[in-house]
């Protein structure tokens, strides 16, 4: 197993290369020659090690949790002037392995926990290279390595167009969430209510008695910090940017005392509070606080909007996740890698206010509205997670030897089907 050394820059006296980077093997089954490949620059001994072969397997070396570490994603042709990335690794087959194989094991239960155990850190986690050097793994032949991946290849392949089944309708309901929510933020509940057009292009028309105001007149934006000089072992419960999803909200804390949090921990968000992050926002992690702990504290990528007396909790939560004003957040943002929008700016974009009796209104109809769609979204995650842990323990069950798939091997078996991540 070889870890990379080759980051994004581009250096004079170095050759030319493309880049396999973290998000092509994270989100990919394999890396095929059609991928956007990031151009970069690299040493000849960086090219002597890292060029991607046919058979390679690309793992993560580096992720921000520790069950993101050792995804794997398979090479099946060699792909000249492609060089793997940072954050990741190659485990190049030997004579008698089979690559595919090799990225069956790494599909594995049994490795993705050895490989999860054996990540380092607190809010990074890294795999060291003596837990890549020493991992046991029991290899059988090579005829039956390829007639396992053969096996898996037919059968993992059907789990997951029943998987894809379940990923469109999960896309489906999820976008009617947004929609239900988007209409019912700018237009109101009464379709029958005269309008008028609203100076900002990404607000449109809305109702004749509604305002327009900035985000500034109507809430507060990031009012309370921990101090420097906390009490080191207070104890804070602690979200960060990848703890939070659009239609998920909060999905989960991390409990650490102030001394050993990032740096970053210190934005104290209370009951009513939207949190809106300001980097990387195309990961559109917004969420309202309800009943948070007294201790809860977020990374200050997020902005804490807190609304004043003419903006009401309920109905912020939902204008905060209108798609015309996520779209709005994405496009005022500035970066390419790491796009991110200043509180400033945030603070200055215009929300759609109708009265406050409205607004009860309408939180009140997308609370029974969305209720009703997350029960449905909940039904159908819960059906994805099921395919996949069947998935997962079939390559257990296959590449420990618990399936005998001899009579599977097929010397003209077909590659491994290209297919995203499910």
């Amino acid at each position: 197993m070889v870890p990379s050394n080759v980051d994004k820059k581009s250096r004079d006296g170095e050759v030319a290369v493309r880049l396999c980077n973290y998000t092509d093997v994270y989100y990919s089954e394999q890396i095929l020659a059609n991928v956007n490949f990031m151009p970069a620059t690299a040493t000849a001994g960086q090219i002597e090690r890292l060029t991607l072969q046919a058979g390679d397997t690309l793992i993560t070396k580096d992720s921000e949790t520790a069950a993101d570490i050792a995804i794997a994603a398979y090479v099946p042709q060699s792909l000249p002037g492609v060089v793997c990335g940072y954050h990741l690794a190659v485990v190049r087959p030997g004579v008698e392995q089979d690559g595919l194989f090799i990225k069956r094991l790494f599909d594995s239960h049994y490795l993705k926990s050895y490989f999860e155990v054996s990540a380092r850190g607190l809010t990074r986690f890294g795999l060291p290279q003596y837990a890549l050097d020493n991992v046991a793994v029991a290899f059988p032949t090579l005829a039956e390595q390829r007639a396992i991946a053969f096996f898996l290849n037919r059968e993992t392949g059907k789990i997951d167009e029943l998987i894809a089944q379940q990923e469109k309708l999960l896309k489906l309901l999820a976008e009617k969430r947004q929609a239900t929510i988007s209409k019912a933020v700018t237009h109101g509940l009464d379709h029958k209510v005269s309008t008028k057009l609203s100076e900002h292009d990404f607000v449109g028309s809305i109702p004749s008695h509604w305002c327009i105001y900035p985000i500034k007149a109507v809430a507060t934006i990031n009012d309370e910090s921990l101090p420097e000089d906390t009490e080191p072992d207070f104890e804070l419960s602690y979200v960060d940017i990848g703890n939070v999803s659009l239609n998920r909200g909060i999905e989960g804390t991390e409990v650490l005392n102030f001394a050993e949090a990032p740096s970053r921990a210190r934005r104290i968000a209370r009951h009513g509070d939207v949190i809106i992050s300001t980097v990387r926002t195309y990961l559109k992690a917004i969420a309202p606080i309800v009943n948070p702990p007294s201790n809860l504290i977020v990374s200050t990528g997020f902005a804490v909007i807190r609304p004043k007396q003419n903006l009401s909790s309920a109905f912020a939560k939902y204008a905060m996740q209108s798609a015309a004003f996520i779209d709005e957040i994405i496009s005022k943002s500035t970066g390419v890698s790491y796009p991110a929008i200043n509180a400033s700016d945030l603070g200055r974009m215009a929300l759609p206010i109708p009265p406050l009796d409205e607004q009860a209104a309408i939180s009140a109809f997308l609370d029974n509205t969305t209720k009703a769609l997350d029960a449905l979204i909940k039904i159908q995650n819960r059906a994805n997670h099921l395919l996949k842990e069947r998935r997962t323990a079939l390559i257990s069950a296959a590449v420990t030897g618990k399936i005998d798939v001899r009579d599977y091997v097929d010397d003209e078996a077909p590659a491994m089907n290209a297919a995203p991540i499910a």
